[in-house]
C-alpha cells in the first residue's frame, strides 16, 4: 500500500540570556494512509496514524574559519547589519570557507603557518572576498602579521577594495 508521509516541524523558539539564537526544534512526522476507496473501508483506524519523533541532537555548529560578525564581510555585502549571511551572498560565503578551509591545510602541511609574517598574493582578486578573507584568517586565527595583495586590473574594483581596506582597518591589504 503506499503511504502519505506528512513533515510537520513545530518550532519553539527559547530566549535565553547566554544565547539569543538558541532554537529548540522537535520535527514530528506522521504517516497517513491515502485517501480510502469503498473497497478499503473496513481498515482498522488504529493504523490510520502513526508518530515518529525524531530528535536534532546530531546538529552541530560547523566550524567556520571566519566569523559572521567579520567587519570586511559586511563591507563587501556578505552580510547584514546583524552579521547574518544575506541569503543571495550564500554561495559566496560557502566559496570563502571552502577556500580557507584548502588554504590553511595548505600552509600547515607546507609548514609555514608558523611564520611571524606570511605574505600573500592574490591574482585576480575581483571584489576581494578571498583576498579580505586571507588575510582576516591569517591575522585572527594565526595571530600572526599579514601582507596580503591582491592584483585586480578593472579600476573600480580596486578602489572599492582600497577604501574596504581602510573602512575595516585591515593593516597589511
Amino acid at each position: 500500500d503506499k503511504v502519505v508521509l506528512a513533515k510537520t516541524v513545530n518550532a519553539k523558539r527559547q530566549q535565553d540570556s547566554k544565547d539569543q539564537q538558541n532554537l529548540s526544534q522537535q520535527p514530528q512526522f506522521t504517516v497517513e494512509p491515502p485517501q480510502q476507496n469503498q473497497a478499503q473501508e473496513n481498515q482498522s483506524p488504529q493504523s490510520s496514524v502513526v508518530a515518529l519523533q525524531v530528535t536534532t541532537n546530531h546538529n552541530r555548529a560547523k566550524h567556520r574559519y571566519v566569523e559572521q560578525s567579520r567587519p570586511f564581510l559586511r563591507k563587501l555585502g556578505v552580510t547584514d547589519a546583524q552579521g547574518q549571511i544575506i541569503p543571495a551572498m550564500s554561495r559566496k560565503w560557502k566559496q570563502i570557507n571552502k577556500f580557507l578551509e584548502i588554504f590553511a591545510g595548505a600552509l600547515q602541511q607546507a609548514g609555514i603557518n608558523e611564520q611571524d609574517q606570511l605574505s600573500v598574493v592574490d591574482f585576480g582578486s575581483g571584489k576581494g572576498y578571498l583576498t579580505f578573507a586571507v588575510h582576516d584568517y591569517i591575522v585572527q586565527q594565526l595571530h600572526q602579521q599579514a601582507d596580503v595583495t591582491g592584483v585586480e586590473l578593472r579600476d573600480e574594483l580596486v578602489k572599492l577594495c582600497n577604501v574596504a581596506a581602510q573602512q575595516v582597518d585591515a593593516n597589511g591589504i
